[in-house]
């Protein structure tokens, strides 16, 4: 599952909350959220690394513990 909302969608840094507790990504995929170089996902669980292109970072779930 892919997200890339606007960044200043007010529930952008909930998005990796609701998206794990709504069960959208089935076992052995990932959610990859799109989000500006002020956001922090480390701390999230599932949170398994993030990645930066240019101005664009990219950080990586995995809900089901199998990265």
């Amino acid at each position: 599952v892919f997200a890339d909302p606007p960044y200043t969608e007010p529930k952008h840094d909930t998005l990796p909350t609701l998206v794990r507790e709504a069960g959208l990504v089935a076992p052995g995929g990932l959610f990859v959220l799109e989000h500006g170089d002020r956001k922090d996902f480390s701390e999230e669980p599932g949170f398994v690394e993030m990645r930066k292109y240019g101005h664009v970072h990219f950080s990586f779930f995995d809900f089901h513990g199998a990265a």
